[in-house]
Formats: C-alpha cells, sequence, structure tokens
C-alpha cells in the first residue's frame, strides 16, 4: 500500500516516521560579519542577496548582488554548530525564512531573515535523518526533504515558519535528486536505479500518492522546464534524458535521448531554466564549466550555445541564475571555495567571468537567490 505525509487526528496517526521528532530547544547560532580585509560589511547596493552553505566550514554565507555589475559585496557569515555539514537550502516563496539541511548532525535549522540586511538569525531546529536535497512547495505550503530510505513532508507555518512533521513516503530504492511543479501539484524523485517516479500531492495536508515510474536511470539534477510540460534528466556521463509531462495527471512519458555533451564521466551537477524556458544553463561541476543551450519549445530538443570555464581546479555543485538573468554564479566545494559570477549575454549565451568572492575557503554546496 502506498501513503503519503499523513495528518495526525483523534490521537492516531496513519504514518509513524520515527526518523523525525517535534521541534527541540537548541543554543541560538551567532551571526560573524567579519571576513577579510573589512570589519564591517560594505552596505547594501540592491535588495537581492546570495545565500550559501559550506559543507565543509559549518558556514551560511550571504552576499549582496550589484544586479548592474553582477559584483558580490561579501556581508558575513553565520557559524553553525561544529559537525553540522550543511549542505542544501530552500527559501520561502515571500523570503521571510529560510531552512538548511544539516548533514553531519541530521538537522533541519529554522533561519529568519532580514529583508534589509540579508542577514539570517537563528529561529529554531528540526531533529530528523540526513538530509540529500530539499524541495519547497512553490506556493510555500511544503518543505519535502529528500533522505536515504524516505522522502519526509513538513507542512509550513506561514506566520513564523515552523515546520511541522505530518510523515513520510518510503523509497526503498533511494533517491538521488527531488522537484515539484510550479503549481505545486506533482513531485518526482530520481534514482539512478529505478528511473523517475511522480507524486501527485495533496493540497491540504501535503500527502503523496505514488502514480507512475518511468524508467531511465537520472542523475541527481533533473529540473522541471518552466511550463511543467518537460522535464530533462542528465545521466552519468552527461547525457540528457527529455520526458514530456502531463500537466493534468503529472505521468512522464519518454521522449528521446540526447548526447548533449563531450565524453565524460561525470554527470551534470546542477541545471536551470531561464524565466521564458528557451535557455537551460547546466553546471559540469566536476569537469570545470558550465554549459549553455536553446531549448526547441516543442520538441524539446536541446541546441549547444556555448560554455564557460570554471577557474582551475574548482569543483561546483550548484547554480542559480539572478532574476534580472543578467548573472549567473556558482561556487567552488574545494579549497577554492570561493563564489563565481558569469556574465549573460543578450542572446542567453554564456559571457564573461566576473564577479568573484572576496572570501575564499566557503566550500559551497549550495546557493540560492533572494529579491526583495
Amino acid at each position: 500500500m502506498l501513503a503519503g505525509c499523513a495528518k495526525l487526528t483523534q490521537g492516531k496517526v496513519d504514518i509513524v516516521v520515527t526518523s523525525a521528532m517535534d521541534p527541540t530547544p537548541s543554543t541560538p547560532t551567532a551571526a560573524d560579519p567579519s571576513f577579510p580585509g573589512s570589519p564591517t560589511p560594505p552596505a547594501p547596493v540592491s535588495t537581492t542577496y546570495l545565500y550559501r552553505v559550506g559543507m565543509a566550514t559549518d558556514k551560511i554565507f550571504w552576499a549582496n548582488v550589484n544586479l548592474n555589475s553582477g559584483a558580490l559585496l561579501e556581508q558575513g557569515s553565520v557559524n553553525l554548530a561544529s559537525g553540522s555539514q550543511p549542505n542544501s537550502i530552500a527559501i520561502t516563496p515571500d523570503g521571510k525564512y529560510m531552512y538548511v539541511g544539516y548533514y553531519g548532525t541530521s538537522k533541519i535549522a529554522l533561519f529568519s531573515l532580514n529583508s534589509s540586511t540579508g542577514a539570517p538569525t537563528y529561529v529554531n531546529e528540526y531533529l530528523t535523518l540526513q538530509s540529500l536535497k530539499f524541495v519547497m512547495d512553490p506556493l510555500g505550503r511544503f518543505l519535502f526533504v529528500l533522505q536515504n530510505v524516505q522522502i519526509v513532508c513538513f507542512t509550513i507555518d506561514s506566520a513564523t515558519g515552523a515546520i511541522h512533521l505530518t510523515g513520510g513516503m518510503n523509497i526503498v530504492s533511494g533517491g538521488s535528486g527531488i522537484a515539484v511543479d510550479s503549481t505545486g501539484s506533482f513531485l518526482f524523485k530520481g534514482s539512478q536505479t529505478t528511473g523517475i517516479n511522480s507524486y501527485a500531492i495533496d493540497p491540504f495536508f501535503g500527502s503523496l500518492t505514488q502514480i507512475g515510474v518511468t524508467v531511465g536511470a537520472p542523475g541527481s539534477a533533473f529540473r522541471l522546464h518552466p511550463a511543467n510540460n518537460r522535464l530533462f534528466a542528465p545521466k552519468p556521463g552527461g547525457d540528457m534524458l527529455n520526458f514530456s509531462v502531463n500537466t493534468a495527471s503529472g505521468l512522464l512519458t519518454f521522449t528521446d535521448f540526447q548526447p548533449v555533451t563531450t565524453s565524460s564521466p561525470f554527470s551534470y551537477n546542477d541545471l536551470v531554466f531561464n524565466a521564458a524556458g528557451t535557455t537551460l544553463y547546466a553546471l559540469k561541476g566536476f569537469d570545470g564549466r558550465i554549459e549553455a543551450f536553446a531549448v526547441n519549445l516543442t520538441t524539446g530538443n536541446l541546441t549547444a550555445l556555448n560554455s564557460a570555464s570554471l577557474p582551475s581546479g574548482c569543483e561546483a555543485r550548484s547554480l542559480t541564475l539572478l532574476a534580472n538573468e543578467k548573472f549567473i554564479y556558482t561556487g567552488c566545494t574545494d579549497s577554492t571555495g570561493k563564489s563565481f559570477g558569469y556574465a549573460i549575454n543578450p542572446d542567453t549565451s554564456l559571457g564573461a567571468a566576473g564577479a568573484t568572492s572576496t572570501v575564499s575557503g566557503m566550500n559551497v554546496n549550495d546557493s540560492l537567490l533572494v529579491t526583495y
């Protein structure tokens, strides 16, 4: 029997997820506004901030973004408990709250975000299993957490940011990626052994009901097209699987297999579309490059535009596009540990590198942009 996120009613619970617990008090973490070369952060020049977590540094970093030049003005960092190993971020649609997954201590931390300074302030922590990836319902109702053997669902209190466990969906085969469509109706979970599972999301409780399995063995970076009608899933080695999505039922249909890159043992680490869905940016972090593809809106076929090389020795895992689509950012997980920005040309191809962060050693595992 398939079971989704459960509702606690009349003293009974339909699903018991023993790996997650109610919120427990914890000592607040402290903000550290210092960074090399400056005793105080520079004044913000926009209302856009780039947040990054460093798995090896046990910190959250945030920078103010110059929307015209793409420059990053580092604002500071938040020190987390030693061994936290933060590896994932989710931010509510209104930009008020941020959730950070601690891989090392199996917790999810809640932070409020200051819209004027961008500063995160610790609020609470929630015990769960090790978080592999986060995905938030675009309407801000639910937080879905991909773990080794299950997808855990939390409801979100929009007023306080507090999350409440409602249950979990067992995924015996494990998972490597997770995505939700822009309407919040369907969730897709990828596995390198069983392919992609489709789930319908209950609009009230976030319960998941499996509706289909598509064999395809994707990597961890699959991404839905902004129109919700296609899903792109890179395979290990760099090739791309193209699926059409039935927007009414959530079912996937395999369209074609596209050898879109040169031979490589590595898969894409992250994928990002522009708002119109006409361009796909793909991060080949362990090969040291970002690639841009034109997207055929009818067939989903990809045509290579160009690529941009990452700094020598940089291994990157996350990619985030500025809302004005003038710049795209990634960060290194190696000893360099910096964030790097690349200009986007008027034809949506990749432009020159620039916007290097002033802080090194961040060991960036995940990043997100917020505009207030």
